[in-house]
């Protein structure tokens, strides 16, 4: 309970103690008494409901909460049930409109690309939520990510004999993507707002 919880509760405890003693000395003041005791009731109910309602919001995990909270070797956890993309970095063609801006000073930037998708069919099925490890983190114009060194159960790969569900996740890692013609980096990225840093196995249960 919070300081300020702390000492409403115990004024109120104050309160309902005196209407006990007035209580006792007239039947007049015994129907106010009671009344009194009802109200402390009642007020430590909707205290213990608004201190609930404040220490769940400060628990709740927004992108912001966690680009200023994680640290490098931190645990990271699928946000929610929709499942979790992750990218890798490339350097990419930029559009016409877009090299007019920069005034043709440069062709190409950085970005990330989409490599894999861990659909959430793969979470229930194995009860957790967890993806990986925080190995780096990378401020750009496009938002705010993680570099990340995914679980083993996230990379697992498709061997021959295995009964791997393709619609449960995709996994590759490449170091090159035909489609944007660039080299990709070793670590793979998510985004900030796509995680926390608390367990969410309760959401695939």
């Amino acid at each position: 309970m919070s300081f300020i919880g702390g000492i409403v509760q115990s004024i109120l405890t104050d309160i309902a103690k005196d209407a006990l003693l007035k209580s006792r000395t007239t039947k007049e003041s015994w129907g106010c008494g009671c009344l009194i005791i009802i109200v402390f009731i009642g007020a430590l109910i909707l205290l213990g409901l608004l201190i609930n309602v404040s220490e769940n919001g400060i628990k709740i995990e927004t992108e912001e909460y966690v680009w200023k909270n994680i640290k490098v070797g931190d645990s990271i956890f699928v946000r929610d049930s929709y499942g979790i993309d992750f990218y890798k970095k490339g350097k990419v063609k930029l559009h016409e409109w877009e090299q007019r801006e920069v005034k043709y000073a440069y062709e190409e930037k950085v970005d990330f690309i989409k490599i894999n998708r861990v659909n959430d069919k793969f979470f229930f099925k194995n009860k957790m939520s967890f993806i990986g490890m925080c190995i780096g983190i990378d401020s750009t114009t496009t938002g705010k990510w993680l570099a990340i060194k995914p679980s083993n159960e996230v990379t697992h790969p498709p061997k021959p004999k295995d009964a791997y569900d393709y619609k449960t996740r995709t996994w590759e890692n490449k170091m090159y993507d035909l489609l944007n013609e660039t080299k990709l980096s070793k670590e793979f990225y998510v985004r900030a707002s796509d995680v926390v840093l608390k367990n969410n196995n309760h959401l695939f249960k």
